[in-house]
């Protein structure tokens, strides 16, 4: 008994581990860089299956190449040749594509099937590729294209479920992407549509955990990376959550784009693709294994790391100690803005969180040892942590857990607009869905509260793709008002005005048909038609819409809310110092005209102020006129694009706001302007009705 249990513990201390190293060049058997571009992994038996785009050098240009490579330990790879030899199959020109292979195994036939985006050089064909072969290592015949359930098709990802049930996710560019089941009798055709998700992402991956769903997915910005983003379901059907980061957002998925998630045992290891587009050949790989938490998920930082195929056991080779503290997996941590340097670390946490008693949840998965463990004492301030792979090399980090308003809502969102709904009794947010590439988003959300602190989503509102026939991008700043117990939603799709109406604040909105303002106004120079803010004047009782970039514009509405008078249209910019945003306001007399100066990719990005007798003008610029700016000293920049609100029976104001993500964002550049995060905080006047200046908090 005992030389057999000595063997056993022989044998299981040599078990060989395979050792990955994100984006680094990765040698095939032959010593050759692998190349399985955009590809997928398929297990048969104890071998695994990597079918790619290949990539390398010195290829007949008229035809397009899948290669395969196999393993039994996802680290040392063997070429096994390219398994499909393709010529222009559909006659679709010099240019014509072949993406993203992915195969399955179809037990009924015994065939092995491939799917892969087939498309013109203009990416107009937008049809999947179908080719079959009996053997995983080919060669696969090529059999048809068509576009799956009648919908086009660029970016592929394969899912296969726990049961089996296999599954193609494919980009459907002009509403979003779509999970649809193969036909289980040979895979040759998709049978049910499960779901459209409204996300215009590709790179779709999914994997099932524990009971939920995961789906991941690539803004569409071609070959630069990107911030990868989740939703997790109950069932495929949906319904999804909002979409989040996998990330950092400054890191852009560490300069990856998802290709699959590949789960051995218990552990699920995301697959990207680091594209280098004018050396395609030295592209490389970023695989790494996710942590997963009460609420979601998070891409580890890239390291070296190693994984026993065989249990799903793995660990790190290496450690950068501050990464175990930027990935709390507590869901009262605000993960998104944990503040680290080189020996301490931040964690803000919800309001009415319980510090005498917290565990931050700290990941110790991949051998990584925390100490002290579970739950500690906050309440008197710093707690000292020691972190390492080894009692010999734990390094001490001072943790602080710090209660913190800002940001009011998960997520990157910005523009706010906020209503207090007389029938529901609730505070709702309509903002930006930020995140998106040069502002890309395509709907509205909104987020209901009865304190002004704990805010929860009510879901989409209004989706331009899906909801508006007349601008389907852009979707910009919009404002709300509730007349006649109906809800007037004033927004911009592709740089117009519209406006939707709903009998609910929480939606669903329908569109009027066509756009309210469609051009800039006569008198005006450039800017643009954006930023609507519709006011109800309480001494006329009459109803106005504002907006403009490079100029302040104002109408005054119909009485059925979704026309305008054009004979009122009034250009009224205050001064140089306008640049959009307007919010107006009403208060013992005077109409308070709020408008953002600069940039909102500038970290100087900020609010001012005017007032006026009237609500058509013209505005007085009162000495000191700067309402909200940017805070060094606490890393808040790029403040602006307000709304202000009273609450209802007292003269308590407040300012609601974006800024630039905390504490990422200063260090983005310009796309800081699209990752932005709203905020509160008090508005206080003087008593001669001039505004007090607003230090932004935390």
């Amino acid at each position: 008994m005992r030389v057999c249990l000595l063997l056993v513990f022989l044998f299981s201390a040599f078990v060989p581990f395979a050792q990955i190293a994100p984006g680094a060049l990765w040698p095939d058997a032959s010593g050759n860089h692998i190349q399985a571009h955009g590809g997928g992994i398929l297990k048969r038996g104890d071998v695994y299956y990597w079918y790619g785009e290949e990539r390398r050098q010195g290829l007949d240009t008229a035809k397009r190449f899948v290669s395969c490579y196999s393993s039994r330990d996802l680290m040392h790879w063997t070429f096994l040749g390219d398994v499909l030899s393709l010529s222009d199959p559909e006659q679709l020109g010099p240019h014509w594509i072949l993406e993203r292979p992915k195969v399955y195994y179809n037990a009924p036939t015994r065939r092995y099937v491939m799917y892969f985006h087939l498309d013109d050089g203009r990416y107009q064909f937008a049809r999947v590729g179908v080719a079959v072969s009996a053997q995983a290592e080919g060669p696969f015949t090529y059999v048809r294209s068509f576009r799956p359930l009648g919908h086009e098709s660029r970016d592929i990802g394969q899912f296969v479920d726990d049961d089996g049930t296999a599954y193609l996710i494919f980009e459907d560019r002009p509403f979003g992407f779509r999970i649809a089941r193969l036909n289980p009798s040979d895979y040759l055709s998709l049978d049910k549509e499960m779901c459209l998700i409204k996300e215009h992402m590709e790179g779709g991956a999914i994997v099932h955990y524990k009971g939920l769903y995961y789906v991941i997915g690539s803004a569409l910005t071609g070959w630069r990376p990107n911030p990868n983003q989740y939703a997790t379901a109950a069932s495929l059907e949906g319904p999804w959550s909002s979409f989040r980061d996998i990330a950092p957002p400054e890191v852009n998925t560490y300069g990856s784009q998802s290709t699959m998630l590949l789960k051995v045992d218990s552990t699920v290891i995301f697959m990207g693709d680091i594209w280098k587009p004018s050396t395609q050949w030295l592209s490389t790989y970023l695989w790494m294994p996710v942590a997963f938490y009460r609420d979601g998920l998070s891409l580890r930082p890239p390291e070296p790391w190693s994984i026993d195929v065989h249990t799903g056991t793995w660990r790190f080779d290496s450690l950068n100690a501050a990464d175990v503290f930027s990935a709390a997996l507590n869901p009262r941590v605000k993960r998104m803005n944990i503040s680290l340097d080189s020996s301490s670390a931040e964690l803000p946490v919800r309001p009415g969180t319980d510090l005498t008693h917290f565990d931050p949840e700290f990941d110790r998965t991949g051998g990584v040892m925390v100490l002290p463990h579970g739950a500690v004492d906050f309440s008197h301030g710093p707690v000292t942590y020691r972190v390492g792979l080894s009692a010999a090399s734990l390094q001490t980090y001072t943790v602080s857990v710090v209660p913190r308003v800002n940001p009011i809502l998960d997520g990157f969102y910005a523009d706010p607009e906020i209503l207090y709904a007389r029938h529901t009794h609730k505070y709702y947010i309509y903002p930006t869905s930020d995140g998106y590439d040069r502002w890309s988003g395509t709907y509205f959300k909104t987020f209901s509260s009865t304190d002004l602190v704990h805010w929860k989503e009510e879901g989409v509102v209004l989706d331009l793709p899906k909801n508006v026939s007349w601008g389907k991008v852009n979707a910009w700043a919009p404002s709300i008002i509730e007349k006649n117990n109906r809800y007037y939603l004033y927004f911009c799709a592709a740089q117009k005005i519209g406006v939707a109406v709903s009998d609910s604040p929480a939606g669903p909105f329908v569109d009027s048909g066509k756009p309210l303002i469609a051009v800039n106004p006569p008198g005006t120079h450039g800017g643009q038609t954006i930023d609507p803010d519709v006011f109800a004047d309480p001494v006329s009782g009459k109803d106005y819409l504002y907006w403009g970039n490079g100029y302040m514009a104002v109408a005054a509405l119909q009485a059925d809310m979704v026309s305008i008078d054009t004979a009122s249209i009034r250009v009224i910019t205050p001064d140089t110092t306008f640049r959009e945003g307007t919010e107006v306001a009403y208060r013992k007399g005077r109409y308070y005209f709020f408008w953002s100066q600069d940039d909102t990719r500038s970290p100087n990005y900020c609010v001012r102020y005017g007032y006026a007798a009237s609500p058509t003008g013209p505005v007085t610029i009162p000495a000191d006129n700067l309402v909200l700016a940017k805070d060094p000293a606490l890393g808040i920049y790029g403040t602006g694009h307000n709304a202000v609100f009273q609450v209802p029976g007292t003269d308590r104001w407040y300012i609601i706001y974006h800024r630039f993500t905390r504490p990422a964002g200063i260090r983005m550049g310009s796309p800081a302007g699209y990752h932005r995060e709203v905020c509160i905080d008090r508005l206080s006047f003087n008593t001669d009705g001039t505004i007090q200046r607003v230090k932004p908090s935390l």
